[in-house]
């Protein structure tokens, strides 16, 4: 999993407080341990900065459980997870967004990265595939 920075200031959000940001470019989940991250701090997604939407899992069972341990065990451990999710991870512009940022990490060529990294950016801001993911 994706280490998390907690800093105040952030290239597209400079003045948010106290907030935290995933480092990944390319990661719109976030999936700590129930209860490790605070209820009161927001998460922002890695692709395209929005607030993610979190279900807290809770000590009756609620929420994200996840099996651990040895699947022959006797009784395998289950896990409560929180889960954070970005609200637009469906949506084929931010799929397109992340693609071209695993593509832009394999270039090479520092003008195709520029290339890239401008359709990045106009992806973002309007909110709008420029092809069909």
């Amino acid at each position: 999993m994706e280490e998390l920075s907690k800093e105040n200031v952030h290239p597209s959000r400079p003045s948010l407080g106290k907030t935290t940001h995933i480092k990944s470019d390319t990661q719109d989940y976030y999936r700590p341990t129930a209860g490790f991250h605070p209820k009161d701090e927001p998460v922002y997604c890695g692709v395209c900065q929005a607030k993610m939407n979190v279900e807290f899992s809770s000590s009756s069972g609620q929420g994200l459980a996840i099996g651990t341990g040895n699947k022959t065990s006797v009784r395998p451990q289950r896990t409560l997870y929180d889960d954070y999710r970005c609200p637009h991870y469906r949506d084929s512009w931010h799929k397109q967004v992340i693609m071209l940022r695993h593509e832009k990490k394999k270039s090479f060529s520092s003008t195709i990265r520029d290339i890239l990294e401008k359709e990045i950016v106009q992806i973002i801001g309007s909110k709008e595939p420029t092809v069909e993911v």
